[in-house]
């Protein structure tokens, strides 16, 4: 940047940088929050984190999203800028999986409807025109990322117990609580013809109509046309 001789150039770089982060970062700290309250609501996190204020915004979830952030400060010390780099590659294995997860029920879902003779076209409000090869794209390519992520540790004098564990550990940890939870619940795996494609299609569709007639009392304008065909 120095080159192009532009004095206020790298200022107006460091201004883009610094909004991109923070922009993310309240990206994340809102679908985490949420998420977390979501669990909490079904029942699957702690009973406080169930709580929000009058604006309808779950404050115990924020606070707890805003406390795990801290572990950034990791990255200011030498031996915990290690330990931040092993968390960083579990969470970055935990998305490929979960990436690949999401592939996998939507091939499934799929594959269900086909079954039941149910038309994607028109049982969902919003069907993909790509699908059903993006789902598969994105499972084969999921799968064998989150095999070869990691793959720096099984070079020549590269072995690091804690890396392997921290790259390839949450395979092991999710496919053991999914099992394990099938076993323990005694849930069974269902066929295509025999999955639940009715329950709570109710509250959905009243959801979709909801926002159908929102949009109806919208006017579009001509960027709106676009992005309508687009997606």
């Amino acid at each position: 940047m120095q080159r192009l001789k532009i004095p206020v150039l790298p200022s107006i770089v460091t201004a883009a940088l610094l909004t991109a982060i923070f922009s993310a970062g309240n990206a994340y700290t809102f679908n985490a929050s949420r998420s977390l309250h979501a669990l909490a609501l079904d029942g699957k996190a702690p009973a406080f984190l169930r709580r929000h204020n009058r604006h309808g915004v779950p404050y115990t979830c924020v606070i707890v999203v805003m406390l795990l952030s801290c572990l950034a400060y990791l990255a200011l010390g030498s031996t915990s800028a290690k330990v931040l780099n092993w968390i960083l590659n579990f969470c970055t294995a935990a998305t490929l999986f979960n990436w690949t997860v999401m592939s996998f029920t939507w091939i499934r879902f799929n594959q269900a409807m086909k079954a039941q003779g149910i038309d994607r076209h028109i049982y969902l409000p919003a069907p993909s025109k790509i699908q059903p090869y993006a789902a598969y794209w994105a499972f084969i390519w999921g799968f064998i990322f989150l095999w070869v992520q990691g793959y720096s540790v099984f070079l020549k004098g590269n072995w690091n117990t804690a890396t392997f564990i921290f790259d390839y550990g949450i395979i092991a940890l999710a496919g053991g609580i999914g099992l394990g939870f099938k076993i323990f619940q005694r849930t069974p795996f269902h066929r295509s013809k025999d999955v639940d494609l009715e329950t709570d299609l109710d509250f959905f569709e009243a959801l979709d109509n909801y926002y159908k007639d929102q949009q109806d009392d919208v006017p579009l304008n001509y960027k709106d046309k676009i992005m309508a065909k687009l997606f």
